[in-house]
């Protein structure tokens, strides 16, 4: 599987990515089972970088072309080390620790004239040092997009 780039980014990378979102949308929730395949999913998509050519591109080469590669390998490296204090290619960490992730259930109720329906949505939240909220879903799509 490590020997050939193409065959781990389809068997590793993308499948952990649909593994992922098969989840969010499989209406079953607990057990940071969300949280762990999302963190699965995020480790392949940040270290496949690693996997590339000798002649390869860094870190902040990668964070300049795709600025959320920079708060993916933050969450990844949270997620890894529990807390972020040391400078990053970026700068100043986006997100100051593993807290920082976590699982929600949003309930959506709509009525109109056919009735009421409703709908619960299952996400993985980042709260940034910012203040502001990602949900990881997109930040993973926008970099599997970017490889």
């Amino acid at each position: 599987m490590f020997d050939d780039l193409a065959y781990y980014y389809h068997e590793n990378v993308v499948q952990s990515f649909i593994d992922y979102r098969n989840i969010c949308e499989d209406g079953t929730s607990g057990r940071s089972r969300d949280l762990r395949a999302a963190l699965t999913a995020a480790n392949a998509l940040f270290h496949l970088r690693e996997h590339l050519p000798v002649i390869a591109i860094s870190r902040a080469d990668v964070e300049r072309l795709c600025p959320d590669y920079a708060l993916l390998g933050d969450v990844v490296n949270a997620s890894k080390h529990r807390t972020l204090t040391s400078n990053t290619p970026h700068g100043a960490p986006l997100i100051a620790n593993a807290g920082d992730l976590r699982e929600r259930l949003i309930f959506i109720e709509y009525e109109d004239e056919a009735g009421t329906y409703k709908y619960v949505q299952k996400t993985v939240v980042v709260r940034l040092t910012d203040g502001s909220e990602r949900n990881l879903l997109d930040v993973l799509t926008n970099v599997l997009n970017f490889w």
